[in-house]
């Protein structure tokens, strides 16, 4: 089946029916979302969701919260999409898709606060096989990723990407999976 994600406005007090705000379909078409995150660019700042679907779509959908506005489409040219993250003042976000890379993309905001436009910036390799499960922590200096290989790895990010550095691993280990 196929899902819409809206986003909805009912003004305080108010008996009206909710009013659409924003809808997935403008970036993702009639395909199901599989992964809702967001960040806050800065205290009291914009609201930022990233969109990801698993199946038929080959989009990340980024969008400003409050208004619904699409700010980019990105396609990540994978077979398939697992997962999507965005950092927690997002700035940078990230994709697991089919293969054994995950790419790191830059959201570029101008001076006065609007947005500018998406880079691609990073890609974290080491993984044997396909990353299923991508997330950033506290800060956009340090991401977890997770493998078909059984192996998870945290990431420092915190890099001079702009040169070419590439991120490094910080912790590797294996996936216990308790049955």
């Amino acid at each position: 089946g196929t899902t819409t994600l809206y986003g909805y406005s009912v003004p305080t007090g108010s008996t009206a029916p909710p009013t659409v705000k924003w809808k997935t379909e403008a970036v993702h078409g009639k395909n199901q979302v599989s992964t809702l995150v967001s960040g806050h660019r800065e205290e009291g700042g914009a609201g930022v969701a990233l969109t990801c679907c698993k199946e038929g779509d080959l989009n990340l959908g980024l969008f400003l919260t409050e208004s619904g506005r699409a700010l980019e489409k990105v396609n990540t040219n994978q077979l398939v999409n697992h997962m999507a993250a965005i950092s927690p003042e997002a700035r940078f976000f990230a994709a697991a898709t089919f293969t054994a890379d995950v790419k790191i993309w830059e959201t570029i905001w101008e001076k006065t606060g609007g947005f500018s436009k998406i880079e691609k910036v990073m890609q974290l390799k080491g993984h044997k096989s396909g990353v299923t499960a991508v997330t950033f922590g506290s800060t956009w200096q340090r991401c977890v990723t997770a493998s078909k290989d059984g192996t998870w790895m945290l990431w420092n990010l915190d890099v001079r990407y702009k040169l070419n550095e590439d991120p490094r691993v910080l912790k590797k280990g294996e996936i216990q999976i308790q049955v």
